[in-house]
């Protein structure tokens, strides 16, 4: 089955895999008043640069929606993950990426807030796919 999906994302590139993200869901309690990015090619300081756009991101959005839940944001190498996508990392799609995301959405980012955070993490990866890769 895995076989069957990198292919599909192959063929879509049409190329080499550059820059890819994929979006998962989890309903850890540990995790579940944060957003997790977990990452491939990016140092620390390109995480910091994403973390700081995501977050303003989202807080633009929250402006105009109080009652939202205001999620923290860990990216790595910035932060530690509870989700740090090890497996994929090693034997699946992000291993064979120059750069990748792979975001981890906690249960009130993907039913309740859906909405607003579908907005909010369409508005990042727009702006954050012209990031400069790290070194």
């Amino acid at each position: 089955m895995y076989r069957a999906y990198e292919h599909q994302v192959r063929e879509v590139a049409q190329g080499p895999l550059i820059f890819y993200v994929e979006i998962h869901g989890n309903n850890h309690r540990e995790v579940a008043e944060r957003i997790e990015i977990a990452t491939v090619g990016v140092d620390r300081d390109e995480a910091l640069r994403l973390r700081t756009l995501l977050e303003l991101i989202r807080d633009a959005h929250l402006r105009a929606n109080r009652e939202a839940p205001r999620l923290e944001i860990f990216v790595e190498p910035a932060n530690t993950l509870r989700y740090a996508a090890s497996s994929a990392k090693r034997d699946g799609i992000l291993s064979v990426t120059k750069r990748a995301l792979h975001v981890e959405l906690p249960k009130a980012a993907r039913t309740d807030w859906r909405e607003i955070y579908v907005a909010i993490l369409a508005d990042f990866l727009v702006q954050a796919i012209p990031l400069p890769a790290g070194r």
